[in-house]
């Protein structure tokens, strides 16, 4: 292409692109940024300049298991980043805001308790249009501003766990401030309180705080766990005043980018929803499709 350029004369001149910001100064300038694939790692080199580089974790949902895992090779050089990282330095998590990017996070939470871990929701990092590789609303690290990814790798922090079986080291949040906030029932109650009906519903709360922090949608107990694990008070306050007031309306759920290309529906030609192989569906009842 270049050849024929020239052969062609001079082309129109285009301004360059900006140059990528370096780390933000303190402890994590020189960071390793770990990401979920290639994309991801384009859109964090374009905001910053990590001066350890970039990992792409390779992680896949793995069938036997029942859900995502990181192959022992990639967790190996995790490892290895983190007992290598020099005074100043870090490794630092960048997962998508989704149930494949908390499972590989959680992988990493109790092989690699030294990493730190950075969050952006999926209101700051879901694709604006529809392209041929994604729908539009497609979560990823790919779709954030540089800002934001800027600011997120700023706020990172370490997880409340010293990993393996150790467990969470933090109980800050617990199931009765859940359904406080209306995002769970009450312990021990078959049913969480109608009130909650007319605000959308206990199921779709719960989701939208999890796209909020970043970590996708949980069930109750999953939720407490992601807050203990890495969220201050503050964070998930300002997470519950983000959700909708009594009657307005609940944003769909962002979709998955794991599950876009085995489980599109193009519901331009078909009233049928997608189905999500992976979509949580509690006991008893059937997914979509398949009473």
């Amino acid at each position: 292409a270049g050849a024929a350029g020239a052969a062609g004369g001079a082309r129109a001149s285009r301004a360059p692109a900006p140059p990528a910001a370096p780390m933000p100064n303190g402890p994590f300038k020189d960071a390793v940024v770990v990401v979920e694939g290639t994309n991801d790692v384009r859109a964090v080199t374009a905001a910053v300049r990590p001066l350890g580089g970039t990992m792409i974790l390779k992680g896949s949902y793995n069938n036997k298991m029942g859900h995502y895992n990181v192959p022992s090779e990639v967790m190996a050089l995790v490892a290895a980043a983190v007992e290598k990282a020099p005074p100043g330095g870090a490794v630092i998590v960048l997962t998508d805001s989704d149930t494949a990017g908390r499972q590989l996070r959680s992988r990493i939470v109790q092989d690699v308790p030294g990493c730190l871990h950075a969050f952006i929701g999926a209101h700051e990092s879901s694709a604006a249009e529809e392209t041929r590789y994604h729908r539009a609303g497609n979560v990823g690290v790919e779709h954030a501003r540089p800002d934001v990814i800027r600011r997120a790798l700023a706020a990172a922090r370490p997880s409340s766990s010293s990993g393996g079986q150790a467990g969470i080291t933090r109980d800050v949040f617990q199931r009765e401030q859940l359904a406080e906030w209306g995002l769970c029932g009450p312990m021990g109650e078959s049913a969480p309180d109608p009130k909650w009906k007319r605000f959308g519903g206990v199921a779709a709360r719960r989701r939208l705080i999890g796209e909020y922090l970043g970590v996708g949608d949980c069930d109750a107990k999953q939720l407490i766990r992601q807050m203990n694990l890495f969220f201050t008070e503050e964070e998930v306050a300002a997470a519950v005043a983000s959700l909708p007031k009594e009657g307005e309306a609940i944003p769909a759920k962002m979709t998955d980018g794991g599950s876009d290309k085995d489980t599109f529906v193009d519901t331009r030609k078909s009233a049928e929803p997608a189905f999500d192989m992976y979509a949580y569906v509690k006991p008893g009842q059937a997914p979509p499709g398949f009473k």
